[in-house]
């Protein structure tokens, strides 16, 4: 038998045709149709849920409903903030706001030698006499921005750090401290699902044995700088290499401490990776209104959207045609 060039043409036409469409069907078809039968199934499911919502809150009015969240809601973030006061280290690294118009570079320089001379002047007043290092706790010297132009929040978290390194030299001196070794600062991080900031830092110093086991009991209990506050021991060791003298020799002691800042505020503007605390009944009271406000914004962008949806069924014959073929031959 003897086949005609029209008739193999004819016959590659339709192998081509009948490729395309099964590749067409395996590859977007396919893929398109599994995607329609998941957003169906949750349109189903939403259409349930917000069945529930109507019958559950068909007789509730929203002033009714608004005033119960309020009792919820306003005790639980007036507890919230009282036991955020335990959890606080703003105070440790507090700085003066930086004036209108001042001139950053001049500001840092006189910032910078005011706070190390007061500490100088506690230090001298203090008996006995400690000895700390020349440090400036990882903060830039002001001839380090000689010729260069910063920004506010430079000269912010220099000032900060200054401040925080002081304060804990501080600790360590009125901890009785022989002399203090060194002072590093970690960078900030944030911990348990952002509400609490931790603030590590390493100290290296030399302590007699009982003001050591005193400084330990301290920190166990909270008490720091005259404040209670949370403070953690993460790690430390302890070398005595002295033990031949006659008299009872200061250890030399290198450890690392955590103090914790809760995160009250989450709207408060964030340097690096700290954010603000309001602790206050106003504060608690907005945040509450915030929340009540997001939440009013969510009940009515559901109701946009479900009008939207309302506006989309069609009224016409062929509208009602062409919908019914989209959701039974989509996307044909």
């Amino acid at each position: 038998m003897r086949v005609s060039k029209e008739y193999i043409m004819a016959l590659s036409a339709l192998i081509a045709v009948l490729g395309a469409v099964g590749g067409g069907y395996q590859f977007y078809y396919r893929e398109r149709l599994d995607e329609y039968q998941k957003n169906i199934a949750d349109e189903e499911r939403f259409a349930k849920v917000l069945t529930a919502l109507g019958t559950g809150f068909d007789y509730c009015l929203p002033e009714d409903l608004i005033k119960a969240v309020n009792g919820e809601v306003n005790p639980m973030v007036e507890e919230l903030h009282r036991r955020a006061s335990f959890y606080q280290a703003v105070d440790l690294r507090e700085i003066q706001p930086i004036p209108e118009g001042k001139m950053l570079g001049f500001y840092y320089r006189e910032e910078f030698a005011r706070l190390f001379t007061e500490f100088r002047q506690q230090t001298l007043a203090s008996y006995p006499t400690c000895y700390y290092p020349d440090t400036t706790f990882g903060a830039p010297r002001p001839d380090e921005f000689t010729g260069m132009e910063i920004s506010k929040a430079e000269v912010e978290t220099a000032l900060r750090k200054i401040t925080f390194g002081l304060a804990m030299m501080r600790l360590l001196m009125q901890s009785k401290a022989a002399y203090i070794a060194d002072v590093q600062l970690w960078p900030p991080r944030l911990a348990e699902q952002r509400l609490l900031t931790e603030y590590v830092v390493g100290l290296s110093f030399a302590m007699m044995p009982k003001d050591l086991v005193a400084f330990l009991d301290k920190l166990r209990i909270g008490e720091v700088l005259g404040q209670q506050r949370y403070a953690n021991v993460n790690a430390f060791s302890i070398q005595n290499k002295y033990l031949r003298w006659p008299m009872e020799p200061p250890v030399e002691v290198q450890m690392l401490v955590t103090f914790v800042q809760a995160n009250v505020d989450e709207t408060a503007p964030v340097e690096g990776a700290e954010v603000a605390v309001t602790a206050s009944t106003e504060g608690s009271k907005a945040t509450a209104e915030q929340a009540l406000a997001a939440w009013r914004g969510r009940l009515q962008a559901g109701d946009e959207a479900r009008s939207g949806r309302m506006r989309d069924v069609p009224t016409t014959k062929w509208g009602k045609f062409k919908r019914w073929m989209r959701k039974n031959f989509w996307p044909f």
